[in-house]
Parts: C-alpha cells; sequence; structure tokens
C-alpha cells in the first residue's frame, strides 16, 4: 500500500478514519504533512473552526532553476509561462548531429518531464503550454527547448504560487472573475479552435486550417483547486462552436464521474 494524505476540520472525523483505516491493516499514522512528493503544505486553523491549506512546490521550482544555472532578476517581465509571438507548434526544425539530438532530447524529455509534474499538481497556470511541449519530446529543436526554458524563468518569479483550499465555502471567486457563486461546486471549460495563430512576424509559418486538433481546457473548483485539464481535443472540430460543445462534454463526463464517487463515499 502507498502513501495517502487525509485532513479534515473536524479531530473526531480524523480518529474515525483512523479507526476504520487500522481495522483493515498495519498503518502507520505520521502526524500533520508538512512535505509529499515536494509538495509543501502550509497550514492555518482559523479561529472559526475552519481549516485552510496552501499547496507549493517552492523548494522544487529552485532546484530547477538552480540545475539550469538561473538567476533570477530583482524585476521581471514574465507575466505568463507563454512566451508572447512564439507559436510552439511552428517552431522550425533545425538539423544538429544525431549526439547533439539525442542530448538535446534527453535534456528537453527531463525538463517537460518537471514541468509537468508542476502543472498536474500546485501551478494550473502551467497545464497548456505544457500540452505543447509535450507533444514535441520525441524530436524537439532548439527553439521547443528555448520555449520550455523560457516557463522556467516564469517559475523563478513565481515560485511562491500554488493553489489553495478553504472548509469555508467562498461565496466569490477571487481571480479575474468576480461574481456570486450559489454552489460550492465551480466548474468552467473553454477552447481554442484550430491551431494557434502564427501570423506574426517571428512566426512566418502558419499551420493550415485543420491540420491540428483544437485545445480543450477545465476548470473545477471545490472549496479550492480540485481538478483541471488543459490539452488537445480527439477530433478535428468543424467549427469553434463544436470545439466549445467537446470542452463542455469533457468537463461534464468529469462532473458525472466525481458524483458517482461522491454517491459511492456517501457525500
Amino acid at each position: 500500500m502507498g502513501d495517502i494524505i487525509y485532513f479534515s476540520p473536524s479531530h473526531n472525523v480524523e480518529q474515525k478514519f483512523e479507526a476504520m483505516l487500522s481495522a483493515i491493516g498495519d498503518v502507520d499514522f505520521m502526524g500533520q504533512v508538512t512535505h509529499f512528493l515536494g509538495i509543501e503544505f502550509n497550514w492555518h486553523h482559523l479561529a472559526n473552526g475552519h481549516l485552510s491549506v496552501t499547496l507549493t512546490q517552492q523548494s522544487l521550482i529552485e532546484n530547477l532553476v538552480d540545475t539550469l544555472r538561473f538567476s533570477a532578476e530583482k524585476q521581471s517581465t514574465f507575466t505568463t509561462p507563454y512566451k508572447s509571438g512564439t507559436s510552439i507548434d511552428t517552431i522550425p526544425t533545425v538539423t544538429i548531429s544525431p549526439q547533439d539530438q539525442d542530448k538535446l532530447r534527453l535534456q528537453y524529455q527531463s525538463l517537460v518531464g518537471s514541468l509537468n509534474w508542476l502543472a498536474h499538481t500546485t501551478r494550473p497556470d502551467l497545464s497548456t503550454v505544457v500540452s505543447l511541449l509535450a507533444q514535441h519530446q520525441s524530436s524537439p529543436a532548439p527553439g521547443h527547448m528555448d520555449a520550455a526554458i523560457y516557463v522556467v524563468i516564469y517559475l523563478s518569479h513565481t515560485k511562491t504560487l500554488g493553489i489553495y483550499f478553504n472548509s469555508l465555502h467562498q461565496s466569490q471567486l477571487e481571480t479575474f472573475l468576480h461574481f456570486p457563486i450559489p454552489n460550492p461546486l465551480l466548474s468552467m471549460s473553454d477552447a481554442n479552435w484550430g491551431p494557434q495563430d502564427a501570423t506574426v512576424p517571428t512566426c512566418s509559418i502558419e499551420l493550415p486550417l485543420f491540420a491540428s486538433c483544437s485545445m480543450s481546457a477545465f476548470y473545477v473548483d471545490l472549496f479550492g483547486p480540485l481538478h483541471w485539464i488543459s490539452r488537445r481535443q480527439t477530433v478535428t472540430a468543424g467549427s469553434s462552436a463544436k470545439a466549445e460543445i467537446y470542452a463542455t462534454s469533457e468537463c461534464v463526463k468529469f462532473l458525472l464521474e466525481l458524483d458517482q464517487m461522491f454517491s459511492f463515499l456517501g457525500i
């Protein structure tokens, strides 16, 4: 059996869970978690009895930055992990020696693997760019490596960011959106039809329509970021409306799965 993390604002609930878990096997309880698989947990027991936790991966990011021998500048213009004007889909291939290509591929795969772990655990803001970078792991060009390094530089200036959970339901989503949310479960989906735009001067190569599938993304919030995905669709949408419908369908499938899990657990 592997390691698991569990927590509740109620100490009695935790004790009951531990008793039930111990009844079905030998279990070691190690107290309140502070670090797990490179994730740092910062707990806050609030005066009103509620519990909140912030999950970050600052140490992992700092190690990644040190590995690439970067030095963070005092000010940064890296406001997003995606470099404006650079279309990852249209980065041209460059002829290099087989030895250099093998070296580049190994370095690129290692870097994208680290970024993928961050994107799937505490940094949903990396999801789209990592999804695009991951599609070029078999034969990356130096331009793909530059795009991946750009993400690392962005991380070096945003290493304290993470995800936040609070057992007290918030009536307002604190981001670019501000509106009442009557239900604690929030879901949003979006899609980008067709290939990336490559019409800017720095990206003279443009993919024809229908040469690549659209991007789908959805986000589910339940007292904090619960699940998020950004990836290529498995079909070629005939219009932007169809791409949006497909993205919504993927989100609904996860919500139905979530509903079944809650029903099974009696929640």
